[in-house]
């Protein structure tokens, strides 16, 4: 147990938290407090409104700290009208009455609420040690935390989970002014990429001085799962399983079109394997059905399973008894400074992991894991020899990689607890 007179608080904002459900973001909000509370760190994730259909109480429970959904709504709205449909007419009437500088400026959408909660906040309970802004390419959060910073008297942390604004995305005066006028004010600097760190060091001025790189975690295994893996027991019945879980776009996005193509290739080159090999693509979006539907034109849809997102206990699970787990990264160059969140879950496993990425920060570390098969997103014939390579190894019953442990074990979501609170305590003083 912690002793009470040495536990420091940290605000964390995120106005659209738990918003993907279990995938993605929700993953780093859940590794923060868990990693930092061992190490004095209590934390409270304040969120903005929003209506029961866009809830998610499961995960609201599991959060591992304290929760805070505000009763105003993200934007400058009236809370009456906090509803999708009511909501976008109420912006288009704004609009044509010539204030659409309000809707567009983030100094004027959650942060002014925000601030006179966390001032009336404070007065009741104390103020925190340090707050934490969290951004995907949107400015609310980071604006709201910085002006409760200013408020409070007490230090600003800004992290960049993507890049700002998100890649495609183009900020309007009202919006550069405000991420200025945050980076300057932040007390540091955090971003999950090196790639990006080195792009904002560049551009802001004074800005590497306050960087932090903090990767995405691996996180703990469950016992659960470790338990089985030491039974042996695995859900595998002698056919090559690939696993990819996650969101898949489809069209220019992150999408499944050349790994589905790749099968095919894969059966003509080895026609044995047919009926013996699986692609799980467990997760949601539009590429989905894209990827189901190419499957049958390709003549592999018994070799394509389509499935809808499950409960993290379920992951691990299907994790473990995969083959070879699947990462795709964005082909499109502008997604360079992004490295996805499910790379380090995959590390905990331990098995070969089916890279398709562009050659950047990403095909490195998965390269330095030992772990990987690395091959162009976009090329159905390079992944295609990748394919080959499992399903070979797989028949002879040889291992493909060798796994670094020491270099994975830095991305432990203790080893990130540990680097993380050294940083806030310095703030804190």
């Amino acid at each position: 147990m912690l002793g009470w007179i040495n536990v420091s608080r940290l605000w964390m904002i995120e106005h659209g938290a738990f918003g993907p459900g279990w995938l993605g973001s929700t993953q780093r909000l859940f590794a923060l407090p868990r990693a930092l509370e061992p190490l004095g760190w209590q934390t409270t994730l304040v969120a903005g409104r929003r209506n029961l259909l866009k809830r998610h109480p499961g995960i609201e429970r599991a959060f591992p700290g304290e929760w805070v959904l505000t009763r105003f709504p993200i934007g400058p709205w009236p809370r009456a009208v906090d509803y999708p449909y009511a909501r976008n007419l109420w912006i288009m009437t704004e609009r044509s009455r010539g204030r659409g500088d309000l809707i567009d400026d983030p100094e004027a959408q959650w942060a002014p609420r925000l601030e006179r909660w966390a001032r009336d906040r404070a007065e009741r309970d104390g103020p925190p040690d340090v707050v934490w802004g969290i951004t995907y390419g949107d400015l609310r959060s980071p604006v709201a935390a910085r002006r409760i910073s200013e408020r409070l008297g007490v230090p600003l942390v800004l992290e960049f989970q993507d890049p700002c604004p998100y890649p495609g995305g183009e900020f309007r005066p009202a919006e550069v002014q405000a991420l200025e006028r945050t980076l300057q004010h932040a007390s540091a600097i955090v971003t999950t990429t090196s790639t990006y760190a080195s792009w904002l060091s560049d551009r802001c001025p004074g800005a590497a001085d306050r960087m932090h790189v903090v990767y995405l975690s691996t996180p703990p295994i469950p016992p659960h799962v470790v338990a089985r893996a030491e039974r042996g027991v695995s859900g595998n019945d002698g056919r090559l399983t690939l696993l990819h879980s996650g969101t898949l776009y489809g069209g220019e996005g992150r999408n499944a079109r050349s790994l589905v193509a790749a099968l095919s290739l894969l059966f003509d080159r080895r026609p044995e394997a047919k009926g013996r090999v699986k692609l799980r693509l467990i997760g949601s979006g539009p590429g989905m059905v894209e990827a189901e539907v190419q499957s049958k034109r390709a003549a592999v849809a018994e070799a394509v399973s389509t499935e809808r997102p499950v409960k993290p206990e379920r992951i691990w699970r299907d994790l473990l008894d995969a083959d070879c787990l699947v990462l795709i990264k964005f082909a499109d160059a502008r997604f360079a400074a992004q490295i996805p969140g499910k790379l380090f879950q995959y590390f905990a496993i331990r098995k070969p992991i089916l890279a398709l990425a562009p050659e950047g920060e990403t095909t490195e570390i998965v390269r330095r894991s030992g772990l990987g098969l690395i091959a162009p997103p976009d090329a159905p014939h390079e992944i295609a020899d990748r394919l080959v390579d499992l399903w070979d190894a797989k028949t002879d019953g040889r291992t493909l990689v060798t796994p670094t442990h020491s270099y994975i074990d830095q991305f432990s979501e203790a080893n990130m607890g540990l680097r993380v609170a050294a940083f806030l305590d310095g703030l804190r003083g």
